[in-house]
């Protein structure tokens, strides 16, 4: 690898969006593009409809880890209505994310 290439890149809870998640995942997939090892975009405030269609985006299912093979991977996550992540480990790490709900839980 040439000296100094950026390899990873972690933009988890930047509040990108959906337009912001998907320009950095256009980019991503270029075929011109330099190429990342591993792209963080969790927790960015893109729901689970549109995290699967950021995997269409680039011909995946929907996943919360999108694999490219060779090692690249991409993350993503999503809250569910309860209040759940759905989030996927790398390395054997999970990684920690707090939700929390305003009002109490219901009986």
């Amino acid at each position: 690898a040439p000296k100094g290439r950026l390899r990873r890149l972690h933009v988890d809870r930047n509040a990108l969006g959906p337009r912001g998640c998907g320009a950095l995942l256009r980019a991503w997939a270029a075929a011109s593009a330099e190429r990342l090892d591993f792209l963080d975009l969790q927790d960015n405030g893109v729901g689970e409809s549109g995290c699967a269609e950021l995997c269409r985006l680039v011909g995946k299912a929907p996943a919360a880890t999108i694999d490219f093979g060779g090692g690249r991977q991409v993350l993503l996550s999503w809250r569910k209505p309860q209040g759940r992540l759905v989030r996927s480990t790398w390395q054997g790490r999970e990684p920690a994310n707090v939700y929390w709900h305003d009002s109490p839980p219901s009986r």
